[in-house]
């Protein structure tokens, strides 16, 4: 088995054992795991992105933040990044930067109906009424 393969296959167990505490209702061993996973993948969009929704569910918008911009930087044109990072933004009140990845999300997604609430509310804390109508 080469190093590449060996190394795959314990980031591969990291993360099966992250979701796995997840589950349990074990948030701080989860955590723990995830981190050591971005450590050893840090361009597995994937995994970004379950450890970015764990860090929403534990109420640490900044690093789902963080991770969301990290998995957006390698797959820019996934709507569903855009969506996930804009609602990061409104959860740290950043009513701007998420209006710009919904905005994003419906360029790469016109249809999509989470990008066009999550643009809708963030027009709403910005205070733009009209927009925000036409958006929702």
């Amino acid at each position: 088995m080469s190093v590449a393969t060996t190394a795959t296959t314990h980031a591969d167990a990291l993360l099966r054992q992250a979701r796995d505490a997840s589950e349990r209702g074990d948030p701080r061993r989860a955590d723990q795991l995830y981190l050591q996973h971005f450590r050893h993948a840090r361009t597995d969009v994937l995994a970004l992105t379950e450890f970015a929704e764990f860090c929403l569910q534990t109420q640490r918008p900044r690093g789902a933040q963080y991770l969301l911009q990290r998995a957006c930087r390698l797959a820019p044109v996934d709507a569903d990044l855009r969506i996930q990072l804009g609602y990061a933004h409104l959860a740290l009140q950043q009513f701007g930067l998420a209006k710009a990845q919904f905005a994003a999300a419906i360029a790469i997604a016109a249809s999509d109906a989470q990008a066009h609430h999550g643009l809708g509310v963030s027009l709403l804390a910005l205070k733009d009424f009209a927009a925000a109508a036409a958006a929702l």
